[in-house]
């Protein structure tokens, strides 16, 4: 049979135009919807950086443009979605479609929550530094014009809380364990499940913005003047909250203006005092005749050392204060980084000529730098002014020009600015204890508060806290590394194997470095047992309770140049029985980290998993077992 006699046949003929037919039914019903909605797709996922990138700029109407592109895009993306309708009815896929109906009603009750808010900050956009095209003023006045409107927008947050719990409800349903891990280069279901754990996260900080903005006038001192104590904590000379409390000073709020009234060496207030019965450790160890104010910070738990502070406070401090922020020398390097060079009258020394110094020490002429800040206010306490009794003021005065600075910086600064503050909060070298206590449970609840947490009967929990007691400055030159092994029985026994090396790096110099003397506190689970230990000069090691936890603890010296090696051996107070109080075959171990420190290095292994890590904020492990 000839082609054209095969071409001119009937039932080739209809199998010619079905194939054709499905052919063009596949390319409208399947191909080209499909490659519409992946393309709408990117243009969400475009529009919504553009949008990160506008809201981190702070730009209002930017932000506006943004969201009006993504409403259209939704709109598009519903349009795209629906056309693939018929597949509501097929076995398996019908889970996709409702899906991606759960998410688009999500999205658009996510956008009207920002329009709700963007609609609601439209007329404080001047105060709030959102506008374009308003005349540049400093953080001081607009933080005073922020506590005078901040009540204002409550209503707006409420009604974009409602939205949210919407968008909420639709995100709850999702599953993303039935997608593939990648589409196209999309991360799909990684994006879901991140998706299912920020939004309620997100709705909680919204919440947390309400009491925030009711509070927010009387703490920036709108109603009634506040005082605020603010504590230099030098972590050279490690202690329990973040070093050994150098100087202080005072920061009043008045009309949302902030100004420094008083600052000074911690010993000119001191006046050595002594109200509180002795810690034993202290009394043993500085040899001292009393427990004296600038020692008050001897509970890892930032809040009830600076209840103990402020009971002494209280006796011989005259002005009356509304809270106690506390920090150390890595918060004020982060804020000189950002700064620049400071002057500060009086101390405008060059220690460029000095002999036997750091170079990170001389360099920065008569300024204070990020790299020689924490040499120099060595130099002035133990040096140039070792002679006279407000050596340490040096201290308050630096403070005073620091605050200045960040009252006064620019407007293109803030969001570093807020970014540093951020950032020194979760590493714990900025601690906060206010008196008013909505404020102090949003401060505890995001960590903010140096508080010793509370962990659940079946979690673990280690946290690592040293003091130097007459150990000079030697916290400059120490390396910490820590190993903590768990193993699990046949029986559930879990056995926690703790090993602590100490380096001490630097040479004997008498006046920044001589031997490490550190009382080391170990805070474990409440009930878990000692087994065994070596290191440290204690021959036994005390084991008490503390803040709801088991405690061990020893006395460690590290020479100049040399290393100490402690290790624990203890059982844990509960075993790991899935089914018998767990939901889940996972162990749970929260490491806190101490105030002040850097970023000790831990080794933790749990059976056969390990894991690396620098600690630089709280962390929770989280291993399935």
């Amino acid at each position: 049979m000839t082609l054209r006699k095969l071409l001119s046949s009937r039932k080739i003929r209809i199998a010619a135009f079905t194939i054709a037919g499905l052919t063009l039914l596949f390319y409208f019903l399947l191909l080209r919807p499909g490659i519409r909605l992946y393309r709408d797709i990117q243009v969400a996922m475009t529009q919504a950086k553009e949008m990160k990138s506008a809201v981190n700029d702070q730009h209002l109407g930017q932000i506006k443009t943004q969201l009006n592109g993504l409403d259209a895009t939704l709109d598009q993306l519903q349009k795209d979605i629906q056309s693939f309708s018929f597949v509501r009815f097929v076995p398996h896929l019908k889970f996709y479609y409702q899906d991606s109906e759960r998410i688009l009603a999500a999205g658009k009750h996510g956008l009207a929550a920002a329009h709700i808010l963007i609609d609601g900050l439209e007329p404080f956009a001047s105060v709030l530094g959102l506008s374009e095209d308003v005349e540049d003023v400093s953080a001081q006045e607009k933080i005073a014009q922020l506590a005078q409107v901040a009540p204002s927008l409550l209503p707006s947050v409420e009604a974009a809380q409602n939205e949210l719990n919407f968008a909420l409800a639709e995100i709850e349903q999702l599953r993303p364990q039935i997608y593939p891990q990648e589409i196209k280069g999309i991360a799909i279901r990684s994006e879901l499940t991140r998706l299912k754990e920020n939004l309620p996260q997100l709705q909680s900080q919204l919440g947390d913005i309400k009491p925030l903005l009711q509070e927010l006038p009387s703490l920036m001192g709108v109603t009634f003047t506040r005082n605020y104590l603010i504590l230099f904590q030098n972590d050279m000379e490690l202690r329990p909250t973040g070093g050994f409390i150098t100087a202080y000073a005072i920061a009043q709020m008045e009309n949302g203006k902030f100004s420094i009234i008083a600052s000074d060496d911690i010993y000119s207030l001191d006046n050595e005092s002594t109200f509180l019965s002795i810690p034993e450790p202290i009394l043993y160890h500085l040899k001292v005749s009393g427990f004296f104010m600038r020692d008050t910070n001897f509970s890892p738990d930032f809040k009830k050392s600076m209840q103990d502070f402020q009971f002494y406070y209280d006796r011989i401090g005259n002005i009356p204060i509304d809270g106690i922020v506390a920090l150390d020398t890595h918060f004020v390097e982060a804020l000189l980084k950002l700064s620049g060079p400071i002057s500060v009258p009086g101390y405008s020394l060059d220690f460029g000529g000095f002999p036997n110094l750091p170079e990170s020490c001389k360099a920065g002429g008569g300024e204070f730098t990020a790299e020689n800040v924490i040499c120099r206010l060595e130099l002035y306490a133990q040096k140039v002014y070792l002679r006279f009794g407000d050596r340490k003021a040096i201290l308050g005065e630096l403070m005073g020009k620091m605050v200045d600075w960040a009252l006064n910086t620019p407007s293109e600064q803030w969001p570093e600015l807020i970014k540093l503050a951020g950032g020194q909060l979760g590493e714990k070298h900025l601690l906060i204890y206010l008196h008013n206590e909505k404020a102090q449970g949003l401060a505890e609840k995001y960590n903010w508060a140096g508080r010793i947490q509370e962990t659940s009967e079946h979690s673990d929990y280690l946290h690592i806290n040293q003091a130097n007691l007459a150990g000079l400055k030697s916290d400059m030159y120490m390396r910490r590394n820590v190993k903590y092994q768990v193993d699990a029985a046949e029986d559930g026994t879990l056995t926690a194997k703790l090993t602590l090396t100490m380096r001490n790096t630097g040479a004997y110099d008498g006046w920044l470095n001589s031997t490490a003397r550190n009382y080391l506190r170990i805070y474990v689970p409440l009930g878990s047992e000692l087994i065994a230990h070596s290191g440290g000069e204690y021959l036994q090691p005390q084991v008490f309770e503390d803040l709801g936890k088991t405690v061990l603890s020893n006395f460690v010296l590290t020479r100049p140049l040399s290393e100490s090696i402690l290790a624990f051996e203890y059982k844990l107070p509960f075993k790991f029985e899935p089914g018998q109080g767990f939901d889940t075959n996972q162990y749970e171990l929260l490491i806190q980290k101490q105030p002040g420190l850097d970023a000790p290095e831990y080794e933790v292994g749990v059976g056969d998993y390990k894991a690396l890590f620098s600690l630089t904020s709280d962390k929770l492990v989280v291993v399935e077992l």
